[in-house]
């Protein structure tokens, strides 16, 4: 799954390959948090409110729960929807 994340990133796949904070405003490539790496270069908000759609809703699901419960979810979304 991690190898895949490569290529959906190269082809930059709205919104697999982006980064977003928690509201919602804020969208971005790469992980920007400026020269002291705490605030977004963005938005100006801190890098706590911001996460990887990737590594929220698919990597991290099947790292944690395997192929079953959220981890099953996770493969059903990278199956119909990437």
């Amino acid at each position: 799954v991690s190898e895949l994340f490569s290529l959906v990133r190269f082809l930059r796949l709205d919104p697999y390959a982006f980064y977003f904070d928690r509201t919602g405003q804020c969208k971005s490539l790469n992980w920007d948090m400026g020269p002291t790496g705490k605030i977004c270069a963005q938005c100006g908000k801190h890098r706590i409110s911001h996460f990887c759609w990737w590594n929220k809703h698919i990597m991290n699901p099947i790292s944690s729960y395997g192929y079953q419960g959220k981890g099953r979810t996770a493969m059903m979304r990278l199956k119909h929807e990437v």
